[in-house]
């Protein structure tokens, strides 16, 4: 019976075969092969509901034609789960170098219907070979262009009843006619797969041609994934006006977005066209998973004014983001309100997006045989937290908080609440390297809660701090740290010789034309100078004295008044005692610049 067509009967009818199979004569055998489009047409279906996808037409190869208005008006039309492939022949219109291009002059049918389409059907087509963090390699056959229609339309929209359905490896660019402009929407549906497509990129990865929005989930629209940990399933997202990903309202929960590239052409290649937000998540949205434990669930996040923004309007909403690469954006990678960086709060006692979980503290971080130990503080509500620590071969980010270019280690950690409280993570890296961390709420087996933003880099280096001046003293010292926000950049910092450069970057503090690492600023090497050489006995370390000047006219430069009370001295005075009966100079003996003097006893 092989090659029998739709309907057709099959008449035969011989005895019981040796596997006891029995042929039935008169049988009616009813060959279901879904709706294949043929055709990159723009025509409606001439019956829909009849359960064949035809326009009337015929196509290039003068085939029933098949266009995917068509096939959508049919599947909509249908009871049950319906499967779009592709089968468009090298004569069709829209043909050209191995790549079918459909350019709808209207709004496609909204799908209302559980509907697969699948672009990786058409000949020539192949999907991604590769998992996260590798660059997405996948060469597609069909492109979806929004250079006809007339306004602000979607590509395509997923509404209520089509859940269950899933768009595949299809190219889809040109939709930015305004706000509602976007390439795949999805209302009020839950449980769908967008996989494997390129948003904002052409069928081959290497042209742009920006959507307003890649993807927007709104409404009451749960369980939805973006992409997937496999090969097949990450999507390329390049070019857009608005945001790649656009999560909003608080029926949006639950939505899975991973192994994905954004701000990124095929192949890795870093895209030209500036997107503002990489992924959105606001207005109440909840439980977005932003990648994933598994390495190749993680996201690479890179080009866009900030990587990812969880913000809220009406209330609170939170996600998140676990395994990425964030990098090279022109704003801060991790942003909590969408206002730039949060300030850390004494017992994460504030709430907003995230709760504004409080970001780590990295303290310091020291290289030694091929390991960075980081110790890091963090002031956050009792439970359990993952801890990420990133590499930035690239530097660190302009605010000095973040980024996250490469994910070089991760643990876990119990956190009793109360306060700030100090851990150590080793992970793989050098001196040199800038490091920074994010902290995430575990909330069960492979379970995460709300994300903090990134927190201040440091540069890796023997002492285990960062010394932006290289006198080797940490910078967070010699800050004092008077605000306690771990960050010599604030409030602003002393700076002992009023020459407007801090005292962190100043590579000599106290304008005496010494620099002050030779001023013997740190003796014990521990990073602290709190604890350098006072040899005048002033309260005030030997490197910050400002330089003083000896007379040559023989008139006094200073005087230091001695008693029980001031000058220093421990000892009680009594009356009638006196030092000696006479002094001589005895050269520098301490080394300081200044002459030393020796004062005789009574005899």
């Amino acid at each position: 019976s092989t090659g029998a067509a739709l309907g057709a009967r099959i008449t035969e009818s011989p005895p019981a075969g040796p596997y006891g199979f029995t042929f039935v004569p008169n049988l009616q055998v009813r060959v279901t092969s879904g709706l294949v489009v043929n055709s990159s047409g723009d025509s409606t279906d001439a019956s829909a509901g009849d359960g064949v996808c035809d326009t009337g037409g015929l196509n290039a190869a003068a085939q029933t034609e098949c266009t995917l208005r068509a096939a959508i008006e049919e599947a909509n039309a249908s009871s049950g789960s319906d499967a779009i492939t592709f089968d468009m022949p090298t004569a069709d219109g829209g043909h050209s170098a191995g790549v079918w291009t459909i350019t709808p002059t209207s709004a496609l049918p909204a799908v209302s219907d559980p509907i697969t389409i699948d672009g990786t059907s058409q000949s020539g087509a192949s999907a991604a070979t590769s998992v996260s963090p590798a660059a997405i390699d996948s060469s597609l056959a069909i492109e979806l262009s929004g250079t006809a229609m007339p306004g602000a339309e979607m590509a395509l929209q997923l509404v209520a009843g089509s859940s269950g359905s899933e768009i595949r490896g299809l190219a889809i660019s040109g939709f930015d006619g305004g706000t509602t402009a976007y390439a795949i929407g999805v209302q009020a549906s839950s449980d769908n797969v967008i996989a494997g497509n390129h948003l904002g990129v052409s069928a081959s990865g290497a042209t742009e041609g920006a959507n307003y929005i890649g993807v927007r989930i709104e409404g009451a629209s749960t369980g939805n994934r973006i992409g997937g940990s496999l090969a097949a399933d990450r999507n390329l997202f390049t070019a857009h006006d608005y945001a790649h990903i656009d999560i909003g309202g608080a029926g949006a929960t639950g939505t899975t977005i991973q192994g994905n590239d954004f701000g990124l052409l095929g192949g890795g290649a870093d895209a030209v066209g500036a997107t503002p937000t990489g992924i959105t998540v606001w207005n109440g949205s909840s439980g977005t998973l932003i990648g994933g434990s598994d390495p190749a669930a993680g996201n690479r996040i890179r080009g866009a004014a900030t990587g990812v923004v969880v913000d809220d309007n009406t209330i609170d909403a939170f996600a998140s983001v676990v395994g990425n690469r964030i990098w090279d954006n022109t704003g801060i990678g991790l942003d909590l309100g969408n206002d730039g960086v949060t300030a850390n709060d004494a017992n994460d006692a504030d709430t907003g997006p995230n709760d504004l979980l409080n970001a780590p503290v990295i303290t310091s971080a020291a290289g030694a045989s091929g390991n960075v130990d980081v110790d890091f503080d963090l002031d956050a509500p009792t439970g359990s937290y993952r801890v990420e620590i990133f590499a930035n071969p690239g530097g660190a980010d302009y605010s000095g908080y973040g980024e996250g270019e490469l994910l070089v280690g991760n643990d876990s950690f119990i956190h009793p609440g109360g306060g700030s409280v100090s851990f150590t993570i080793s992970v793989p890296g050098a001196n040199g390297d800038e490091l920074t961390a994010t902290a995430t709420e575990i909330v069960g087996a492979d379970s995460f809660g709300s994300t903090s933003e990134f927190s201040a880099a440091i540069t890796a280096a023997p002492n285990g701090c960062a010394d932006s001046d290289s006198d080797g003293l940490c910078d967070l010292e010699e800050d004092a740290n008077t605000d306690l926000d771990n960050d010599p950049a604030t409030t602003p910092g002393p700076d002992t010789d009023g020459d407007t450069t801090p005292n962190y970057l100043d590579a000599d503090e106290d304008g005496d034309g010494t620099l002050t690492a030779a001023e013997n600023a740190d003796p014990n090497a521990d990073g602290d100078p709190r604890d350098a050489l006072d040899s005048d006995w002033d309260g005030q370390p030997d490197y910050l004295d400002l330089p003083i000047t000896v007379a040559t006219d023989g008139t006094v430069d200073a005087e230091q008044k001695i008693s029980d009370t001031v000058g220093g001295l421990t000892a009680v005075l009594d009356d009638g005692d006196s030092f000696g009966r006479s002094s001589a100079s005895i050269g520098d003996l301490d080394g300081d610049g200044i002459v030393d003097i020796a004062v005789g006893a009574n005899s």
